[in-house]
């Protein structure tokens, strides 16, 4: 057959039949399709949206990542199944025919509220009896639409494919109703049963956190039948990829040099300052934004050994300015090697927190240590004239 690239244009047939995994996305319009696979592939709607469009009006094969690269897997993006007015079967036929011989698994979005299963099911019976051992996961998206007023996520995600997990206190028992309808409708299909994964993908102005709800099982879902691509996927669409080079370096950088004025005190606002930012980055790659609250809980997390000492630090780096020349480079290197530390821990931090997971306090303070060990090393070994990449290689 004939494959369409990731713009909807005719390709060698060739290229399309490659042996590449399909990962086919169903689902109504407005049901999440394209957020799940921003999501997935790290690519920002900027980077995606060349191909996946808000409204599909004909089934389109979308490679990722896009020429020139290799493709690692293959998105088959249908229309609107099951959407009020449509012709549901002849989409969905026309959708089989092109992943006849590549879809690996059946990826259904369905918005949590939405009962009205009866054409989407139909079409995904006809598919499952043609293909019954195609694994289906089904994506329960847009929780917060069944949240009550100014709700906030459960965290730790409590969802676990379990029908008891349903039970668990924290989720609105209009959401819990919702989601167990939807489970029973889904499982009178044909073929194995369907794995469900709740999630929520908003923009950061919601003020729903993590933006990304969900999205660490939903990738431990797929990575079930396709572990190699998602453990690419992974590393291509890995929020913090590329921070220490690119944030955390230049942060300590800065950081560091604020110290030089021999005068105490004068560059402990600077420092301090850095850091701030510093955190205030890293936090919004893993879609957190840094406020107060979310401060405090870090500096919780550090424990009070490390935040007092991080903070005796900054008053000790003045007193060390005291003594011009010696004085100064030390107090030089202890900024850079605690803003740095501080990068390395908010890495754990912040990442733990952006996949719905409650962030391991020793796990967060051990990349504190290491981070502050590996800075003072990079900084003695750059200024006898080594470029320190080891440090700044991802």
């Amino acid at each position: 057959m004939d494959g369409t690239t990731h713009a909807g244009t005719k390709q060698p047939s060739g290229a399309a039949d490659a042996p590449v995994p399909v990962l086919w996305l169903i689902g109504k319009a407005q049901a999440g399709k394209t957020s799940i696979a921003v999501r997935l592939t790290g690519a920002g709607e900027e980077g995606i949206g060349f191909g996946f469009k808000r409204v599909t009006t004909e089934p389109l094969l979308h490679a990722w990542p896009p020429p020139p690269m290799p493709p690692v897997l293959r998105f088959l993006d249908t229309p609107g199944i099951g959407a009020p007015g449509a012709d549901n079967l002849a989409e969905a036929r026309t959708a089989m025919d092109q992943a006849e011989e590549q879809a690996h698994v059946l990826l259904v979005a369905v918005r949590a509220e939405d009962l009205d299963l009866d054409g989407l099911l139909a079409a995904l019976r006809e598919i499952r009896v043609r293909h019954p051992e195609w694994p289906l996961i089904v994506v329960q998206t847009r929780l917060h639409d069944l949240y009550s007023h100014s709700a906030q996520h459960t965290q730790p995600y409590p969802f676990h494919g379990d029908e008891r997990d349903l039970a668990l206190a924290g989720v609105s028992s209009d959401l819990r109703a919702a989601l167990g309808m939807q489970r029973k409708a889904f499982g009178r299909l044909p073929g194995p049963p369907p794995v469900f994964v709740p999630i929520d993908f908003t923009r950061r102005a919601q003020g729903l956190e993590p933006v990304d709800y969900g999205a660490g099982p939903l990738l431990n879902a797929i990575g079930a039948y396709l572990p190699s691509v998602v453990a690419t996927l992974q590393t291509m669409a890995d929020p913090l990829r590329g921070a220490r080079l690119r944030v955390i370096l230049p942060y300590a950088l800065a950081a560091g040099a604020s110290e030089a004025p021999p005068l105490p005190f004068v560059g402990l606002l600077g420092a301090t300052t850095f850091q701030g930012l510093m955190l205030r980055a890293i936090a919004a790659r893993c879609g957190l934004q840094w406020n107060k609250r979310l401060s405090w809980r870090f500096v919780a997390v550090l424990g009070p050994g490390i935040a007092v000492s991080f903070g005796g630090a900054a008053l000790v780096r003045q007193l060390l300015k005291m003594a011009p020349g010696p004085g100064t480079a030390a107090a030089a290197m202890a900024a850079f090697a605690a803003t740095w530390a501080a990068g390395e821990a908010a890495m754990v931090f912040f990442s733990s927190l952006g996949r719905g997971e409650e962030p391991d306090p020793e796990k967060v303070r051990e990349a504190w240590r290491r981070g502050f060990e590996e800075a003072r090393q990079w900084w003695n070994s750059n200024r006898k004239g080594d470029d320190g990449h080891r440090l700044g290689g991802s």
